[in-house]
């Protein structure tokens, strides 16, 4: 199965974070989308999740730096954000990573197809 966020932030807006997350600087690479690629702020306060982008280029300060596919698979469940970091899939600083992947949900994704 594939999974592909098309709109970068308004799958976050929607996301059923499981906990609130301090501001984490993310810089998403998105080669497909331009409107998903640059430095996002994303913190989740009360419930509540504000996600700027603060840039359209990657210049800038980022807490975590990964690709769309790479953020993709950790927002669906399929592996997590510490493993990408461990097998070199995305960089960034391992604290704001792990406050990031303990907030996302852990539950793979299932394709179920009765006949």
């Amino acid at each position: 199965m594939m999974a592909r966020i098309v709109d970068l932030y308004d799958f976050i807006k929607r996301y059923p974070f499981t906990a609130d997350v301090s501001l984490i600087r993310l810089a998403v690479t998105d080669t497909t989308l331009p409107a998903n690629q640059g430095i996002w702020e994303l913190q989740r306060a009360n419930g509540q999740v504000t996600l700027n982008r603060v840039s359209t280029e990657l210049t800038g300060t980022a807490d975590i730096k990964l690709s769309i596919q790479q953020l993709t698979t950790a927002l669906f469940g399929s592996q997590s954000l510490r493993r990408a970091y461990l097998h070199g899939q995305l960089t960034g600083d391992l604290n704001a990573i792990d406050r990031l992947d303990a907030s996302l949900v852990k539950t793979r994704p299932a394709l179920i197809d009765y006949f």
